[in-house]
């Protein structure tokens, strides 16, 4: 299990943090009993955490030779961020009811992602120097360290415990420890060398007919070209 970027943790504390200052401020504005709110909500602020670090950020990466669905488009993974050094690409879910497959399908996106990234025009190469633009399309993916990040918007009854499960998961997948979803998304997750956090959002039911909310994730390395060039 290799040690994930502190910016990593940073990152998913300062969502944590902010996304619960907002629903304190607006309140939790999705109808219906227990309903998670939309992942969008979590994408906003991972996004707004990362702009703080510095990260430069794009929403709906689509991902290169990814099939078109349907009346959907192209696939797309929901954020990609990079510093320059480290890049990150982030799938979110919401779920209330807990699905191995759901997580798993996420996971297999982002092993294959690589950007569709379009060709530079005249004007973007002569400023290039000026601006820092890299010299051709996914430079700063082919340069960067890379980590697949897939972030788990959790509302659920029981959650302090599901909660520190999921932050074990990882710890314990050689031990036997693991029961139920945990034991089979481990067996998944022992080739990708994955490790697993949380955070608690909420901790307490706030409004009538909402549940507690916590932010879950895993993150693995992708691999690095060993042919990186030295940004200029």
């Amino acid at each position: 299990m290799k040690t994930p970027p502190k910016e990593l943790l940073e990152v998913m504390r300062r969502t944590a943090r902010e996304l619960r200052s907002s629903l304190e401020r607006v309140g939790w504005l999705s109808k219906g009993h227990g309903s998670p709110i939309p992942e969008r909500n979590t994408v906003i602020h991972i996004a707004s955490a990362l702009r703080s670090k510095g990260f430069a950020t794009f929403a709906e990466a689509q991902i290169r030779d990814g099939k078109k669905v349907g009346a959907k488009g192209f696939k797309k993974i929901d954020l990609l961020a990079c510093n320059g050094e480290l890049t990150f690409v982030i799938e979110v879910k919401a779920f209330g009811r807990r699905s191995t497959e759901m997580i798993m399908s996420d996971i297999h996106r982002l092993q294959v992602f690589s950007p569709h990234a379009s060709e530079f025009g005249n004007h973007g190469k002569e400023i290039r120097g000026k601006t820092g633009l890299y010299l051709k399309p996914n430079e700063f993916w082919e340069k960067s360290e890379k980590w697949a990040v897939v972030v788990v918007q959790n509302s659920s009854k029981a959650n302090e415990d599901f909660r520190n499960r999921w932050i074990r998961m990882t710890r314990d997948c050689d031990s036997g420890k693991r029961k139920g979803m945990f034991r089979k998304l481990c067996e998944d997750l022992d080739r990708y060398h994955a490790v697993s956090g949380g955070e608690k959002v909420l901790g307490e039911d706030y409004w009538e007919n909402t549940r507690q909310l916590d932010i879950l994730w895993l993150a693995f390395p992708l691999p690095v070209k060993s042919n990186k060039k030295t940004l200029s």
